[in-house]
């Protein structure tokens, strides 16, 4: 046999022998019933990864959970490293036995909870110190500050507002029948425009540079940039809700059919017929992203029992995402549809019951799922509200314009700010 022959069969056999120690030393680590030590925990419900400090004797989430958890009652396991070590707790001054078995039985209160495992021949024992760390700033909360009131001109009979090219326009008809606007860039320093005629505003939206709605005569189009003189353009599809403009269409629906077109001047086009179950109530929309990159529009809506939340596409696709039942999806009328650091969001309204909501819900997952967001929920100087203007000037910013009130229209205007924006 030559070097190199011989080299290769040493080497064969040495890596063979590595192998075989391993095996060995594992298999026979595996099944030790003296090593007391907890190497995993879970706690249901929460993500996070706990770090087992040996040297300290603590167990630690690597990340807090959020600011508002509730600790004392959790079920939580021990994992040990090889066999499984008996669990006791201090209760009280004294250590009582946890049967670590994952059941609901077995909640725990786990603020600076006292754990002591024994190895499972007896021999060995070892004590740590649990620290949940729960974040004590809410970072997923509104700093809500009171921006200005409205300056009518007498009592708002009806009124409504909608975000245009950076501006955010308040229409109202006072009970004496005159119609004004105000506009403001920040929702601090408002001026008014008056406004020839009595309206209708409940379904005034913002269609690209413009503010539009459906009258008697057709549909009726405001511009900002010129004064707010108006125009009046046919509703030959007799639409019943001004959607939004996307992808370089503007959208609206009748009783039964989706339509779109690309200039206000040319009719509107049926892109498609409404699929069973879409909403037949008062609609809210948005176009906001979903995902990192793609935008959709939302629209949201119910039938009086039941609410759904669906998507439509550039091409015209509707995509029924979630309802009620699926989602958990509230079921409410005038609460307005927004989208704040990669949520969606609705805001107030009104329940079925007919009592208006201060209750903030939000989708973390493109409206599939939905859940009361309490962090964010109307504070009590606003209070319960419903058909209120709630506009994204930015990614971590509201700002939230009038609405209607038990007491009547409201003329208060908040700003909100996530206070964990940079």
């Amino acid at each position: 046999m030559n070097f190199k022959s011989y080299l290769l069969v040493s080497l064969a056999s040495m890596a063979l022998a590595n192998v075989s120690c391993k095996k060995d030393d594992k298999d026979e680590n595996k099944y030790a019933k003296t090593d007391p030590r907890i190497e995993t925990v879970m706690v249901r419900g929460e993500t996070t990864t706990f770090i087992v400090n040996e040297v300290e004797h603590l167990i630690f989430n690597y990340d807090s959970l959020p600011y508002g958890t509730d600790i004392t009652s959790k079920v939580i396991s021990f994992y040990g490293y090889d066999a499984a070590p008996s669990i006791q707790v201090l209760k009280n001054g004294v250590w009582v036995d946890f049967p670590n078995n994952g059941a609901d039985s077995t909640k725990l209160d786990l603020t600076n909870l006292k754990i002591r495992t024994l190895s499972v021949d007896g021999s060995n024992s070892y004590e740590y110190t649990l620290d949940v760390r729960v974040h004590k700033f809410d970072a997923s909360a509104f700093n809500w500050t009171a921006a200005s009131s409205l300056p009518v001109v007498g009592e708002v009979a009806s009124s409504r507002s909608v975000y245009v090219a950076g501006n955010i326009h308040y229409f109202y008809t006072n009970t004496l029948g005159e119609s004004y606007v105000l506009s403001s860039a920040d929702g601090e320093k408002w001026t008014s425009t008056a406004l020839s005629g009595t309206f209708n505003w409940s379904s005034l939206t913002a269609l690209n540079s413009k503010c539009a709605l459906i009258g008697e005569d057709g549909i009726l189009l405001l511009d900002p940039a010129n004064g707010f003189t108006s125009e009046t353009v046919a509703n030959d599809a007799n639409l019943k809700d001004l959607l939004f403009f996307y992808g370089n269409k503007y959208w609206a629906v009748s009783d039964d059919a989706l339509y779109a077109t690309a200039s206000l001047d040319s009719s509107f086009e049926k892109v498609a017929d409404l699929p069973v179950g879409f909403p037949t109530g008062k609609l809210s929309s948005l176009v906001s992203l979903t995902g990192t990159k793609t935008q959709i529009g939302y629209i949201y809506g119910n039938d009086g029992r039941k609410a759904s939340l669906w998507a439509v596409d550039e091409y015209g696709n509707l995509l029924q995402i979630t309802t009620t039942d699926k989602g958990n999806l509230p079921v409410l009328n005038g609460a307005a549809l927004v989208s704040v650091s990669g949520e969606i969001g609705l805001v107030g309204g009104t329940s079925v019951d007919g009592s208006l909501c201060s209750t903030y819900y939000s989708s973390s997952n493109s409206g599939l799922s939905w859940s009361d967001n309490w962090h964010k929920s109307l504070p009590e100087a606003i209070g319960s509200v419903s058909n209120i203007g709630a506009f994204s000037v930015s990614n971590s910013k509201l700002v939230l314009v009038g609405g209607d009130n038990a007491k009547g229209p409201s003329l208060s205007v908040w700003n909100a700010v996530l206070k964990g924006a940079k």
